[in-house]
C-alpha cells in the first residue's frame, strides 16, 4: 500500500474542534540527518492537517526519546524516513522535470489484511518535487510535502484501511504541484472518520 505521485488533483477542509484532542505518538527515525527547517515545517503541516479531526500529533525520536511511564497516547505509530530529507542544492527552475511515471512517496506496512502502525517515507523521491523552486523556498517546501505524505499514511493507520478517498490528501495518487501547493486538506468526511477512529476505541 503506497501513496503515489503523478499528474492532477485538489481538496478542502472544514471541521469543528474538540476540547480534548486525541494524542497520536509519532516515533520517527531518519536514515540520514534531516534538515531542521524541513522537520519543523513537517510537524506543523501534519498537525494542521489533523487539527480538524481533533487529533494532536506528539513527535518523538525512536532511538533518542527516553520512555516516560506517565506519557500516554491514544495511538502510536512509527515513521521511518529513507534517503536524504534535505533539500537538494542545485540550480533552480529550468532544469527540473517531473517523473514521467508514477513514483512511490511512502508506504505503510500490512500483515494478513491488517494495517500496521509502521510507515516508510521516501525522502529522495519527495525531494524531487521541490527542485523547481528557488533555493530559499526548498527547505520549508520539503517540510510541507513531508507533512502531507505523513498525514496520508496516518489516514491508513488510524482507520486501519488500505483504501483511499476520492478527494483531498487521502487520494491514492497526487500531483507534483499538490505537494508544494499553498494549502492541502482532508475532506470533511475523512476528518470525521479520523475523529471517530480514536474516540471509539
Amino acid at each position: 500500500m503506497a501513496i503515489l505521485v503523478t499528474v492532477l488533483a485538489g481538496g478542502t477542509i472544514a471541521r469543528g474542534q474538540h476540547s480534548i484532542p486525541a494524542r497520536v505518538g509519532i516515533y520517527v527515525e531518519f536514515e540520514e540527518k534531516p534538515s531542521p527547517v524541513a522537520v519543523e515545517v513537517m510537524q506543523t503541516e501534519t498537525q494542521a492537517l489533523l487539527l480538524g479531526a481533533g487529533l494532536q500529533p506528539a513527535w518523538r525520536f525512536l532511538k533518542r526519546t527516553p520512555r516516560t511511564e506517565n506519557e500516554k497516547f491514544d495511538s502510536v505509530v512509527v515513521v521511518r524516513f529513507k534517503g536524504s530529507c534535505r533539500p537538494v542544492v542545485d540550480t533552480a527552475g529550468t532544469e527540473w522535470e517531473p517523473f514521467a511515471e508514477q513514483v512511490r512517496l511512502a508506504a505503510t506496512k500490512t500483515r494478513s489484511g491488517q494495517v500496521l502502525p509502521i510507515t516508510e517515507v521516501e525522502c529522495d523521491n519527495i525531494g524531487r518535487a521541490i527542485r523547481k523552486l528557488p533555493l530559499k523556498q526548498r527547505g520549508p517546501a520539503l517540510g510541507s510535502a513531508l507533512g502531507r505524505v505523513v498525514a496520508h499514511e496516518l489516514y491508513h493507520i488510524l482507520l486501519n484501511t488500505t483504501g483511499h478517498a476520492a478527494k483531498g490528501i487521502a487520494r491514492p495518487v497526487v500531483n507534483w504541484d499538490d505537494l508544494v501547493a499553498r494549502k492541502a486538506t482532508f475532506t470533511a468526511g475523512d476528518l470525521e472518520r479520523l475523529s471517530r477512529s480514536l474516540r471509539s476505541r
